[in-house]
């Protein structure tokens, strides 16, 4: 059998690459799914394409790694995983409970329905779109056995080794030469991302072996990234400056956006028993939302319903 092998710093770097890009491109679809009177709300765009992309890459994982071995890392791992995110989920769901977006007195049981329809209608699109994904993987050929690996070449080793520490370095010179207007929308959350995507590689691979039937490394990031982006919210109601508004919105964005992950998520419930699959979302969904409550209940229950400072 086929077992891929290579260094850990080519692993960190297309890490970084990936994520970069996962998460522009996640912000983008999301921009590009506020316009007009859209029936279903944006962020699950990015949640589709993210998985349906997942799919594939699962489908041909061992072509992809005879190709380079390090290239499923970069597609699944760095750019899927950073696509979709868990975290902005919970956020909209508990927004829609709280009826933050809506004016005070509106009916808890219609919140209540709004903020269910975000978590099945997320659910149930990417697991669709995994699945698809995984369809359009089988239409593609499959990669000739004699054909060599690129790993063997030295220019792409290093290529592979430097591309995401560069990237990495232009983002941040983008964050500190670049326009202001960029930082809260893009530019801080692609510097602070890849650590993320970092963190959560490695927390994966020490703490999901532990448990065949809980995959506790996703659970624990996912649920400490919700825990991030609540105390995030909360100091982006009363900012003291416009950095410090971009700098909350990039942390949201890009390092909770990237430690948390949907398609990864999707990928373990697929492969897990029917009574397993369950235990584990249900487990996800009430942990991160008791998070979000605690975190921002207080600040709801006080009734100060200040906006974030970026959509002041």
């Amino acid at each position: 059998m086929f077992r891929p092998q290579y260094p850990v710093p080519t692993a960190i770097s297309l890490l970084i690459f990936g994520t970069i890009w996962g998460v522009l491109a996640r912000l983008g679809l999301r921009w590009i799914g506020k316009f007009g009177d859209g029936q279903v709300f944006a962020l699950v765009w990015a949640q589709m394409a993210g998985c349906l992309i997942m799919g594939i890459a699962i489908r041909k994982k061992s072509d992809i790694e005879r190709v380079f071995p390090p290239l499923f890392v970069l597609c699944g791992t760095g750019f899927c995983a950073s696509l979709t995110t868990w975290a902005s989920m919970i956020d909209d769901v508990f927004t829609q409970f709280a009826n933050l977006d809506e004016p005070a007195g509106t009916s808890r049981f219609q919140a209540f329905l709004s903020g269910m329809a975000i978590l099945i209608v997320t659910v149930a699109t990417s697991v669709t779109a995994f699945q698809t994904g995984r369809h359009i993987g089988s239409w593609i050929p499959k990669k000739r056995p004699h054909d060599e690996p690129a790993a063997g070449n030295a220019l792409v080793n290093t290529i592979s080794l430097v591309i995401g520490p560069l990237f990495w370095l232009g983002s941040l010179f983008l964050l500190i030469f670049g326009p202001a207007a960029w930082r809260s929308r893009a530019t801080f959350a692609i510097v602070v991302a890849p650590p993320a995507t970092i963190l959560r590689y490695f927390t994966s691979k020490k703490l999901n072996p532990l448990s065949k039937r809980f995959p506790i490394g996703t659970f624990t990031v996912n649920s400490v990234s919700v825990l991030v982006f609540a105390v995030m919210a909360l100091l982006a109601r009363h900012p003291r400056s416009q950095l410090g508004c971009a700098a909350l919105r990039g942390v949201q964005d890009g390092f909770c956006g990237s430690l948390s992950t949907i398609s990864t998520l999707v990928v373990e419930v697929r492969g897990l028993g029917t009574g397993d699959s369950y235990r584990y979302l249900i487990a996800s969904w009430i942990v991160s939302m008791a998070l979000f409550t605690v975190v921002l209940g207080p600040w709801v229950w006080s009734n100060d319903r200040g906006p974030l400072c970026w959509e002041r």
